[in-house]
């Protein structure tokens, strides 16, 4: 617990810091009142607590309640969240376009998350993964290229790089919700 509050502690006050212009010492006060919030919401629900024992999930999990002010009560809700912020919602909180709407880019990633779980693999080179989206891109998207998805969804965190050429999911767990 005492680790989680550092490392919330510290995030929250980079991340205030660097999108405000808060004095350190504002960001610090800001960032005790969201972690104190956020905490409170971890730890009265079991199911939420568990998920701050990996530092990639309670990243994302401190990104959510950071742009949404707050937690779902159940892992499949929060994982939805999760899902939403990493691809879309930051950047409509940052007013950027994207030729892509979130439902889209969800739909895409739900496609290659579910070729995944049948082939019971959780990468795949770059070239399958270009083509899974070719496929579904040609149904939403006439402006999209897969090679721009790959490199959207890549710069959020959900769809990563793990090998030279070889990606997947950042936990095996957005490939089994994705795919559900």
């Amino acid at each position: 617990n005492e680790q989680v509050r550092m490392f919330m502690h510290a995030w929250y006050k980079a991340v205030i810091r660097h999108t405000s212009k808060r004095t350190a010492e504002e960001a610090i006060k800001v960032a005790d009142n969201e972690i104190d919030d956020l905490l409170g919401r971890l730890y009265s629900s079991a199911a939420l607590a568990d998920l701050t024992t990996n530092p990639l999930l309670l990243t994302m999990i401190a990104n959510v309640h950071h742009y949404r002010g707050a937690l779902p009560g159940s892992r499949a809700d929060l994982y939805n969240e999760i899902c939403q912020v990493m691809l879309w919602r930051r950047q409509e909180a940052k007013k950027l376009q994207s030729e892509l709407d979130g439902t889209k880019k969800e739909t895409l990633l739900r496609s290659l998350a579910y070729t995944m779980m049948l082939r019971n693999v959780s990468g795949l080179p770059e070239q399958e993964v270009l083509e899974e989206f070719r496929i579904g891109l040609r149904r939403l998207s006439r402006k999209v290229t897969a090679k721009e998805f790959l490199a959207d969804v890549g710069s959020n965190g959900l769809l990563i790089e793990r090998e030279s050429g070889e990606y997947s999911f950042a936990h095996l767990t957005f490939q089994e919700f994705l795919a559900a």
